[in-house]
């Protein structure tokens, strides 16, 4: 008699197989169903009362009422705000946690939030920026010289960057940066007070070209990370089973280090 376990029809295995797909395709537009509804309220709904059938016609020809100023000067530019930031930090902490291990792990882990924090720092104090444009890409820079460094340390070793080389090198960045940064605040209180509002961040009373100049690097970033997401699925059963399925632990690292930096930079 044969112990063999009887293998399964292929219409069955293919049933298997498409229900997970099935399941999450119906989360996924339940998701943006939600999205869409809540967006649609952050628009309608603030402090000032506003009758819902005034909203439309002041998104589609605003014009120079009170009410039209509100939704296109304020609500708008905060709905948008609020799901890019939304997007790339949920993501950013998503990639890293993935790439990690770490389901605690957050962005910061890499450093990529106390370099940005640092060139910011040294924008305001040095050179009295006060522009989202120029915020933006002090941060990008400053995101990305911290992760440089942290890679580079972390590929010191003979076996590499690992993912356990790469967090303990980025706290320690992300630590003797942020010593910097408070002591330069400290020292400029100038400087202090901008950063005390920037680094808190607000959604409140910010101009629509903040979600324009941050929204090509947010995209940028989320195509990154789509790329790395099979590699990150590998990655998590260990580098050499990684390696049989044909992955690059290399290719894949070195692509949601960027995932993240642009993410979390901007």
């Amino acid at each position: 008699m044969s112990l063999r376990a009887p293998i399964a029809p292929a219409a069955e295995r293919r049933e298997h197989t498409t229900r997970p797909l099935t399941w999450r395709l119906g989360w996924l537009l339940v998701g943006i169903a939600l999205l869409v509804l809540l967006l649609g309220a952050s628009i309608a709904v603030g402090a000032k009362a506003i009758p819902l059938d005034h909203v439309l016609p002041a998104l589609l020809s605003p014009g120079r009422s009170d009410d039209d100023l509100v939704i296109t000067g304020l609500r708008v530019p905060r709905t948008l705000l609020g799901v890019l930031a939304g997007a790339a930090l949920g993501v950013a902490g998503g990639v890293i946690q993935a790439f990690t291990r770490n389901p605690l792990a957050d962005p910061g882990i890499l450093g990529v939030n106390a370099g940005a924090a640092l060139a910011v720092t040294l924008g305001v104090a040095v050179f009295g920026m006060h522009d989202i444009g120029q915020y933006l890409w002090l941060a990008l820079l400053g995101a990305v010289i911290a992760t440089v460094v942290v890679a580079l340390i972390g590929m010191s070793a003979r076996e590499g960057a690992t993912a356990l080389r790469m967090t303990l090198a980025g706290i320690g960045v992300a630590a003797v940066l942020g010593g910097i940064t408070s002591a330069i605040q400290l020292a400029n209180p100038t400087a202090f007070q901008r950063m005390l509002g920037w680094s808190a961040g607000s959604l409140v009373a910010q101009p629509l070209q903040a979600a324009i100049v941050v929204a090509p690097v947010v995209v940028v970033g989320l195509i990154v990370a789509a790329i790395a997401t099979r590699g990150l699925n590998a990655l998590a059963l260990g580098d050499d089973l990684a390696a049989s399925l044909g992955s690059r632990a290399s290719v894949t690292r070195t692509l949601a280090v960027i995932a993240v930096t642009l993410l979390a930079g901007a």
